[in-house]
């Protein structure tokens, strides 16, 4: 096993232990951040189109960190199409970024559960591992200037329109 494999067995090991973990209870659906930092890595999706943070300021972005061994993370991907379907026309951006797994992988579960909104390829983990991803699902809220504000680990309710109104409010 190669040191890049290894590295990326133990980020999955780590995410899978906190991939079962319960989603945190209460009214609130998203904790406030004030220490992360959205990393200066250019990203690409399953269509080739790269992107960069930088190049995406102006707009609230939601990116959902997930993998299809996840059973949280296929749990609430139904949800977040669901957003996607309320919030795409109203310049609110979503990624689906997708850890460790082929684009083969990824395209047999869109055909049992489609996802509407673009697909990051993070192969290799280093998009996940800069971003200080934990655990999966993660999910960060970017606001219109590049902040991280808001960030959730574990399933969520996406489509709820407490959650949606304020991704609305960052615009």
């Amino acid at each position: 096993m190669t040191i890049k494999h290894a590295l990326i067995t133990l980020f999955l090991i780590i995410s899978l232990s906190a991939c079962f973990s319960e989603q945190e209870g209460g009214s609130s659906y998203l904790k406030t951040e004030t220490s992360i930092q959205t990393p200066d890595r250019p990203f690409q999706d399953l269509n080739g189109t790269s992107y960069t943070m930088e190049n995406l300021k102006g707009k609230p972005i939601i990116i959902n960190f997930w993998a299809t061994w996840c059973p949280p993370c296929r749990a609430e991907m139904p949800s977040m199409n669901r957003a996607w379907a309320k919030v795409k026309d109203e310049g609110i951006l979503m990624f689906a970024a997708n850890v460790g797994e082929s684009p083969e992988t990824i395209a047999k579960f869109t055909e049992e559960i489609p996802i509407d909104f673009p697909i990051i390829l993070d192969v290799n983990a280093k998009l996940s591992m800069a971003w200080g991803v934990r655990g999966m699902p993660t999910t960060y809220i970017i606001d219109a200037k590049g902040k991280v504000v808001y960030s959730a680990v574990g399933e969520r309710p996406w489509d709820d329109d407490s959650i949606l109104d304020a991704v609305r409010a960052l615009k």
